[in-house]
């Protein structure tokens, strides 16, 4: 199911050599690991935290005028936070292998 929604256009990823370093003023970067992984594994500076968990709940948060780069640990939990993203009408781009990578 990921493969085909990546094929078919309607979820978008990014590889970790395209945001290198990240740059802030043209993407947010958001982090939905729990806050234990963050805190014992690390994450990218400058990045938001909302837990997988609490997405739904807190996505007003997020601004609509920037693309959102989201990640978790291995790129399941953020390919799941991508579709819900998209479809509440933001510009998401799934961080492939995610933070791992």
């Amino acid at each position: 199911m990921v493969v085909q929604h990546i094929i078919q256009g309607e979820v978008k990823t990014v590889q970790w050599h395209e945001h290198f370093e990240p740059n802030l003023s043209k993407a947010t970067f958001l982090d939905v690991r729990d806050l234990e992984e963050r805190e014992s594994i690390g994450f990218i500076p400058g990045s938001i935290h909302f837990p997988l968990t609490e997405l739904r709940a807190r996505s007003d948060d997020l601004p609509k005028d920037k693309e959102i780069v989201v990640y978790c640990q291995t790129g399941q939990r953020s390919y799941f936070a991508s579709r819900i993203l998209i479809q509440k009408g933001f510009q998401v781009r799934n961080l492939s292998g995610g933070y791992r990578t």
